[in-house]
């Protein structure tokens, strides 16, 4: 991209980051930050569609409020820290060259422990979604007009009694809140070494996704089948590929989830006040 270029590039996002920032401040109900960085990420998000913005930015304090196991309390602590050396959600260094996607990965643990601590799901769900928050807003590469990533997860450990612990409702909120409200384009999400048992739990859960999100989602029993749609190069160096190591893009995740104290512990404060919502007419 040309200097020119770059020029025109951030006057647009600047105009359409303050058209946000004004709509924000006018709506009475909507509680939320209003940072450059911040509201770029959800512009980003959205392809810099203003009125799928404004949307999806309502959506993610309002869809808050039904999770609140996952959307509140979310504090840089030690049990979060202590869940990042699973491997949850880790970002690996290289993109697909040939589609410029980041792959988001992570590992299904079984029966969660570490540390002598034992984890629920809604504490992996906090965690996915805070590094979720947290690239977004470091993301500022402005040759990408896309905030799109690759969520790959390794379902191995995952055992039969952990499946039956699955809660259908929470999930739902999750996926719903996923899907309408968190700030991230999901280019694919592939389910990798899923049990047979597992395959029905997943397909369960996709019946509450969306036809578009349906299309992008792929279980694979096989590493065969999955590597024709991510080349074995692009995992890392425990899974034989190239791209980083675990220990590595662990410690960089909590480096990042460091710098992001201050931010998550006013988290709280923002949100909707549905009594103060302008009625539609």
């Amino acid at each position: 991209m040309s200097t020119k270029s770059v020029d025109i590039y951030e006057r647009k996002v600047a105009i359409l980051t303050e058209d946000l920032r004004l709509w924000i401040l006018s709506q009475p109900h909507l509680n939320s930050r209003i940072e450059d960085e911040f509201l770029r990420g959800f512009l980003r998000c959205c392809q810099y569609d203003l009125s799928a913005t404004k949307i999806r930015l309502d959506s993610f304090y309002t869809l808050k409020t039904g999770i609140p196991s996952v959307m509140t309390e979310r504090n840089v602590n030690q049990k979060l820290l202590d869940i990042c050396q699973i491997g949850i959600g880790i970002y690996l260094p290289v993109s697909l060259k040939d589609r410029d996607f980041r792959i988001n990965f992570s590992k299904y643990p079984s029966r969660i422990h570490n540390n002598s601590m034992v984890f629920k799901y809604s504490d992996l769900i906090k965690l996915f979604f805070m590094s979720v928050e947290v690239n977004m807003i470091e993301s500022r590469n402005l040759e990408s007009q896309q905030a799109a990533i690759i969520y790959v997860i390794d379902m191995k450990e995952a055992t039969f009694k952990e499946s039956l612990q699955i809660d259908f409702a929470f999930s739902k909120k999750v996926l719903q809140f996923t899907q309408q409200g968190l700030p991230l384009q999901l280019d694919e999400v592939h389910f990798i070494n899923v049990s047979r048992y597992f395959i029905c739990i997943l397909r369960i859960l996709c019946s509450f996704l969306n036809v578009d999100l349906k299309k992008k989602l792929f279980i694979h029993n096989s590493m065969d089948s999955f590597y024709k749609y991510i080349p074995q190069k692009f995992l890392p160096a425990e899974y034989g590929g190239k791209n980083g190591n675990m220990k590595t893009c662990i410690r960089k995740q909590i480096e990042n989830l460091l710098k992001f104290e201050q931010y998550f512990e006013e988290d709280d404060i923002y949100g909707v006040n549905e009594s103060l919502r302008r009625k539609i007419q």
